[in-house]
């Protein structure tokens, strides 16, 4: 499957998680992309992070940002983020969606300190989801 198709399926299905339910009948269909977000996170950090940043470059509200940030990225984060900050860094400085999705990432438990503080570098004053 394409990462393009992978965004798009991912999008639809947070957007029927949040009008619908996670596991209303509207959302369990697309399930499968969510699925497939959360292996990526799992074993392709990369990979994973580059979905994320297209899903949160797409994403049409902030509502849509919080549910990306609140799960997978805020996942990613905690489980490879020493691998992936750098490009975390870089995404933050040239992508406004994302660096907001970013903000909606409460990570001050589970990320690692010097990580942690890399992000709270990239969001600077800007205020959180």
């Amino acid at each position: 499957m394409s990462e393009a198709d992978l965004v798009e399926a991912y999008l639809a299905w947070v957007r029927a998680a949040m009008e619908f339910g996670v596991d209303s009948p509207a959302s369990r269909p697309l399930h499968w992309a969510s699925d497939e977000v959360r292996k990526a996170v799992d074993e392709d950090p990369l990979r994973a992070l580059s979905v994320l940043a297209k899903a949160a470059a797409a994403a049409p509200g902030d509502q849509d940002l919080a549910l990306i940030a609140a799960g997978p990225l805020e996942d990613l984060l905690c489980l490879h983020g020493v691998q992936v900050i750098d490009e975390v860094e870089r995404l933050a400085a040239k992508d406004e969606r994302f660096r907001r999705a970013l903000s909606g990432v409460w990570g001050e438990d589970g990320v690692a300190p010097a990580v942690w503080a890399r992000v709270e570098a990239c969001l600077g004053d800007a205020p959180r989801l």
